[in-house]
Formats: C-alpha cells, structure tokens, sequence
C-alpha cells in the first residue's frame, strides 16, 4: 500500500503538514508517530498517520528528526513539507531546526522552525490549566495522588 499512499501524497494540491509526537506505551517501549495532513487536487482533506517507529535512544531532537527524515524521504515528500503541528517541548524545537537543515542541505525548499511550527491547542490549553491550579509547583499535586491502585479503593472506603 506504500505506493498507494506516496501517489496520494504526490497529488496533493499545495503543502504536506505534519504532526508528530513521541510516548512510551505500557510495554515500556517507546514511540513516535508521524500524521501527514493535505488536500488532494479535488479540494479534499486527507489525514494519515505515515510512520509509527519504535524509538531507540533519547527523546532528543536530533533522534527525532533522524525519523522525521527517514519518514519523509521513504515516501518521497521533501518537495512538498509544509507546516508542523507539535507540543511545545525544546526537543521538538530542536527536531524542526536539524530537519531544516536537511531539507536545505539536500536542495528543498526549507521549514522555518519557527514559522512554519504550530502548537498543539490540547497541550497548550493543559499547560495553562495546570499553571492555574497547581502555580510553578505540579509536583504537589502528583505528590497528592494514591501511589497504586488499592490506595484509591482505601480512599474510596
């Protein structure tokens, strides 16, 4: 199906945008996940995820944007990267600079990571609400919260 999606991806009317986040499952693995988002020649909007790597190493920038680029190269797009759509944490920031670096080095139009970067309105939005109840310390309130499960039901009794 991979061609599939690269001549979906390549009949795109304008720029290709990207989310991307990283976790760790359950498992104790960890993961990013790449979403490509575009409108196709009849105006309509797409949605994909392209990528879901089991992630090696740091969370660091540079080991993001190594599979930020391995995603994009697999499928042929850097002509056509658009926008990003991350949290705002410094890695992320990181990742968009050294994957400008490459678009540029390898002769495509480049992101500014700055102003082709759009936050994400959900982490944003927890962010400030966290601030508001919790100030400069969230640890006093994780500190407040049942260690295991039976805590809770001990609570509840």
């Amino acid at each position: 199906m991979k061609e599939e999606v690269k001549a979906k991806l390549h009949g795109t009317l304008a720029k290709i945008h990207f989310s991307f986040d990283m976790w760790s499952g359950p498992n104790q693995h960890a993961y990013q996940a790449v979403v490509a988002h575009w409108v196709d020649r009849d105006g309509h909007l797409h949605a994909m995820l392209l990528s879901l790597h089991r992630f090696l190493g740091s969370f660091s920038g540079l080991n993001q944007a190594d599979h930020l680029w391995r995603t994009i190269t697999d499928y042929e797009i850097a002509p056509f990267v658009g926008m990003f759509n991350v949290d705002n944490a410094m890695n992320n920031d990181t990742a968009l600079v050294v994957l400008a670096e490459r678009l540029r080095s390898a002769g495509y139009p480049s992101c500014s990571p700055i102003a082709d970067q759009l936050q994400c309105f959900g982490h944003v939005i927890n962010l400030v609400v966290n601030r508001i109840l919790w100030g400069t310390d969230i640890h006093t309130y994780e500190g407040e919260l049942p260690p295991n499960r039976a805590d809770i039901e001990e609570l509840q009794r």
